[in-house]
């Protein structure tokens, strides 16, 4: 070989030597500087994790102040809120106005969320105070309510929840709707009961046990009422013209004289117990029942000789085409006294009376000056039949200061509308 040949060999393998090697450095150097960026990279996300972000909570309409227990947090801390309402309102809900976070119960008070890596902007909100507690004024219903609102209490063998189902101290007018079964047997701690007018915001009570207090007057409003046992109390008035499906009726022992109870639903399971009535005086009296023939039937076969039934006289109801029961009355005298009694369903009846004030008796042609009935079915403003218009009752007592009303009108003649021509009504209440 030659000697340049060999040189030039020799000059070649070096140089592929040489780039061998850059060639392994440039690669070491690319992964050297990956592994640099990747332990910048991963070291500015542990720095972002620990930086503090800012919290801010406010309250909105209604609200006194909404604190947080932190002001600067960093991304996974706990932090917890808390808002106070003004007089008057109640806290309603968390709501997050800048932040990606979610409260852990937003109707909570107290409550808390979980820090994101950003800042935090939170709001309470808050609602008017409606508690049907302040409205309840008699001190015994009160009481039995108020331990209610935390409280089971069982009735007739089945437990009815607490009332106060949100746990914020207050019974809204949707949770006291709720509530099905009430149980006051006689009074709370020794105190009794002496109305229950004010548990009308209790609209789906299924069974009203009041025996044993000293209520006076008693209206059913419950529609769905049930059950009602108000025996053993001062009665002097009691009207359930309002439930349509009450089928179970106990109010023996008060001082009733008379009933009405054709509207009590008969079915399986109907039961009446109104016997043993007395006066104020404590005289034994008899009191008058008027019902259905089917109702009837099964008193004399099944209630009749029950001992909560002495000194019944049961009635049929009056023969009429329609037979009302009003639910408003109003009275207004300019020189004669006008009486105007109503119902829900747009029933109408207006008297012109010859007197200046209503005093209890009986009402028929003589004291009847005109009269207009507006009746479902038998046209509106009919008048009475000059010859013979009808006659009502009218009953009053000063204790409770409850007017009853009844009487059966008779109409005149309308070829429009031949199938109602006399008309039953009752009203008992306030005028």
């Amino acid at each position: 070989m030659k000697q340049d040949e060999f040189v030039g060999n020799i000059e070649s393998f070096s140089n592929k030597f040489i780039n061998q090697q850059k060639l392994k450095n440039m690669k070491r150097l690319s992964f050297l500087l990956m592994a640099v960026v990747c332990v910048i990279f991963f070291s500015c996300g542990e720095d972002e994790d620990k930086q503090g972000h800012s919290i801010t909570a406010f309250t909105g309409y209604g609200g006194a102040i909404a604190t947080a227990d932190k002001e600067i947090a960093v991304a996974g801390e706990a932090v917890t809120v808390t808002a106070t309402p003004a007089d008057g309102f109640l806290f309603k809900e968390w709501k997050v106005r800048v932040g990606n976070t979610i409260v852990e119960n937003v109707q909570a008070n107290p409550s808390t969320f979980t820090m994101p890596m950003e800042d935090v902007v939170i709001v309470a909100t808050f609602m008017i105070r409606n508690d049907v507690l302040e409205r309840i004024t008699d001190p015994a219903l009160k009481a039995y309510c108020q331990s209610r609102m935390d409280t089971e209490q069982e009735i007739d063998g089945v437990t009815y929840p607490k009332w106060d189902t949100n746990g914020n101290g207050v019974l809204s007018p949707d949770e006291a709707s709720a509530v099905k079964a009430i149980d006051i047997t006689g009074g709370v701690n020794g105190v009794k009961i002496k109305s229950v007018d004010e548990l009308v915001e209790f609209a789906g009570l299924e069974v009203l046990k009041i025996s044993g207090n000293e209520l006076t007057t008693l209206n059913v409003a419950w529609p769905k009422l049930a059950q009602l046992d108000c025996s053993h109390n001062k009665l002097s008035n009691l009207s359930v013209g309002k439930s349509e499906n009450l089928k179970e009726l106990y109010c023996n022992n008060n001082h009733l004289s008379s009933l009405k109870l054709k509207a009590m639903l008969y079915e399986d399971g109907f039961m009446l117990h109104c016997g043993n009535q007395t006066t104020i005086d404590g005289e034994a009296r008899t009191v008058e029942v008027l019902l259905s023939e089917e109702q009837i039937a099964f008193w004399e076969s099944n209630l009749k000789k029950l001992n909560e039934n002495v000194n019944v006289e049961v009635q049929t109801m009056p023969n009429t085409d329609v037979y009302l029961t009003m639910t408003d009355a109003y009275k207004y005298s300019y020189g004669s006294l006008t009486l105007i009694l109503s119902d829900d369903d747009s029933n109408r009846i207006q008297l012109s009376l010859k007197l200046s004030e209503l005093q209890p008796g009986e009402y028929s042609k003589a004291q009847i000056n005109s009269a207009y009935v507006t009746v479902t079915g038998g046209g509106s403003y009919r008048s009475l039949d000059s010859d013979d218009p009808g006659s009502f009752i009218v009953k009053y007592d000063a204790v409770s200061d409850i007017y009853t009303i009844e009487g059966v009108l008779n109409l005149r003649a309308d070829a429009s509308y031949p199938s109602v021509n006399i008309v039953g009504f009752e009203y008992t209440g306030p005028l």
